[in-house]
């Protein structure tokens, strides 16, 4: 029951600037973006969207607590040029995995607010369709629109 305008930036800094000097009242982001603002205490944190609660931010409620089986996590991954060799991209992913494993990494990583979650390309992959089939999933049943878009009448 919330209205909200989605204001559109080009990426996540310009948009956190514009958060932490109150121009702009509030914003979805990424842990690994906002936390050393959180942690200097310009940013307060509201809710996280895992489905369960973020060690980095003890005491921050996860969305799904209001709103049963919420989540929307940020994910970052590896790409190659399309064309890259099949062999190519095994040895690229196997090594990236190795880092991923290796317990100064990982340290590092979730000190700055990641969940290293070693995968495949098919494993990527699968995981890119099924966000997008939330998408318009999420857009029909909160009833979001695109500012300008009409509305379908229902019969």
């Amino acid at each position: 029951g919330t209205d909200m305008v989605h204001i559109p930036f080009k990426g996540t800094k310009k948009a956190l600037i514009d958060v932490v000097a109150g121009r702009v009242p509030l914003m979805f982001a990424g842990a690994p973006a906002v936390l050393p603002q959180i942690r200097g205490g310009r940013l307060r944190a509201i809710a996280v969207a895992t489905l369960n609660p973020v060690p980095e931010l003890p005491g921050v409620p996860t969305v799904a607590e209001t709103v049963p089986g919420y989540t929307n996590l940020v994910w970052y991954a590896l790409f190659a040029p399309k064309g890259t060799p099949r062999d190519r991209i095994k040895i690229l992913s196997r090594a990236f995995n190795k880092a991923l494993k290796n317990k100064k990494v990982i340290a590092t990583l979730q000190k700055r607010g990641f969940k290293p979650t070693p995968s495949t390309p098919e494993g990527m992959i699968s995981y890119i369709n099924q966000h997008l089939k939330l998408v318009p999933m999420v857009a029909k049943k909160t009833g979001f629109r695109l500012k300008g878009s009409k509305r379908k009448k229902k019969k």
